[in-house]
């Protein structure tokens, strides 16, 4: 006699995964939760000082360090950019002026869009050393809202596939089978999701052209890439 699949199971089955689901949770700002919180929840928590954006940050980097050798979400890391950007984020909010509002959160920037001062590649050995001097208009309008650049993450060369595989920065491997792709062409993005490795994938601004980021999305289980 089979037993009958509840929502019960497929909790127990998520609680003993390697990595926890982005499922919606009401909380308050006190109860932030720094490895799975919406970017609304990140941005509430620096402005009441629950945390500050240095330490989101630094503990964005902790959890980089500590998941993405095996899932190789990233093409290109930008912690030095970051760290400065979060400090001046925690200077200007102490002196009363917030920026917009994703003051001081920690973002992930999808490796098709150019980015001022950090090698921006497309997956495309052509580019593998391009370093733009000016920002693409999104990535443009994320940092006027006062977004954090984490880093480039992975996709398939020219964002053209439905895997996240190149030539520059290899194979970005789904969190929750290795020897599974993330989908694409947002796959590196999706992936460090699901991982706790950022608050929001810059593709969630941009159309979804054939499905793109909904398939990295459904493939890594992150069930909301935009908020």
């Amino acid at each position: 006699m089979h037993s009958t699949l509840t929502r019960r199971h497929i909790l127990s089955a998520l609680a003993s995964a390697p990595f926890v689901s982005r499922i919606p949770r009401a909380r308050g700002a006190s109860d932030f939760d720094q490895d799975f919180g919406s970017t609304t929840d990140a941005a509430r928590a620096i402005r009441t000082g629950v945390v500050s954006s240095r330490e989101l940050t630094a503990h964005v980097f902790e959890r980089i360090r500590k998941y993405n050798g095996r899932i190789n979400a990233f093409v290109t890391l930008a912690e030095d950019q970051a760290t400065a950007r979060a400090q001046a984020a925690d200077e200007a909010l102490a002196l009363g002026k917030p920026w917009e509002r994703l003051h001081g959160v920690p973002i992930l920037m999808k490796d098709d869009k150019k980015t001022a001062g950090i090698r921006s590649t497309c997956g495309a050995k052509i580019y593998a050393g391009n370093v733009p001097k000016e920002n693409a208009p999104a990535v443009r309008s994320l940092l006027d809202s006062g977004a954090i650049i984490v880093g480039k993450t992975n996709l398939p060369e020219w964002a053209s596939d439905f895997q996240s595989y190149n030539d520059v920065a290899g194979t970005t491997n789904n969190p929750w089978n290795l020897a599974r792709t993330p989908g694409g062409s947002t796959g590196g993005g999706a992936a460090a999701l699901a991982c706790g490795m950022g608050f929001l994938e810059s593709a969630a601004t941009s159309v979804d052209r054939f499905a793109r980021r909904r398939t990295s999305a459904a493939f890594s289980a992150t069930s909301r890439p935009s908020t």
